[in-house]
Order: C-alpha cells, then sequence, then structure tokens
C-alpha cells in the first residue's frame, strides 16, 4: 500500500510521482515512478490523524491546515496564525523553535540560514 498526502510539497528537484512531467534521470526516481504506476487501486482516508482532538485549539489548527492548503485563508486563521508569529512571541517561546524545520523558497535564503546556523556551531 502507497499512501500519501498530495497537498504536500513535491520532492526537492523532482516532479511529484503522479506528475505527467518526465522524472529527472535519476535511477531512484525512475522506479519510484514506476512503482506508482503499476498501482491499480485507490483508498481513500477521510479521517485526520495527525492534528487530532476535538477542543476547540485543535479544531482552529485543523481549519488552519486547511484553508492554508487550498490557499483560502480567512481572517479567522489569519489571526490565529498571528498569535504564533516570532515576534508576538516570549523569548522563551522562541526559543521552542530553534531546532524546528525551516522553509524557504530561495536557494540563497537556505544558504544564508545554513552559514548563520553553522556560524553559531563554532
Amino acid at each position: 500500500m502507497l499512501v500519501g498526502d498530495f497537498h504536500q510539497l513535491p520532492p526537492i528537484g523532482q516532479a511529484a510521482l503522479y506528475s505527467n512531467l518526465p522524472a529527472r534521470p535519476l535511477e531512484l526516481a525512475s522506479y519510484g515512478k514506476g512503482a506508482y504506476k503499476a498501482i491499480n487501486q485507490t483508498a481513500v482516508l477521510n479521517q485526520v490523524m495527525r492534528q487530532g482532538g476535538d477542543d476547540a485549539k485543535s479544531s482552529a489548527f485543523r481549519t488552519a491546515l486547511i484553508e492554508l492548503r487550498s490557499d483560502s485563508v480567512s481572517n479567522l486563521t489569519w489571526k490565529l496564525l498571528l498569535t504564533r508569529y516570532k515576534q508576538g512571541l516570549s523569548t522563551n517561546k522562541v526559543v521552542d523553535f530553534n531546532n524546528a524545520i525551516q522553509l524557504y523558497s530561495t536557494r540563497a535564503a537556505v544558504g544564508k540560514y545554513n552559514t548563520i546556523r553553522l556560524r553559531d556551531l563554532l
């Protein structure tokens, strides 16, 4: 069984498995695409498991994820996201994010971040 969230970002430098674009010439990528094309059954899972909880906070977070995924963020979700903005958090909370995964839109921004992190290791 192969499962996944098709709203996630595609692999870096590669097309998503279900894309009609040709895969870059990496042996492993071509095996993966071939395996994907061999699948002839689909099961759709409708229950969210990772972001569980029935409380209002959990529900608001799930709604935010759905809205972000579909690029239709409501004012309520925007206000929720602003509560997690770095400048709006206490110093103790900001430190909790020191080792969090970072997403950047350019390689230059990634290089800058990596340079700073490497420098801070010294």
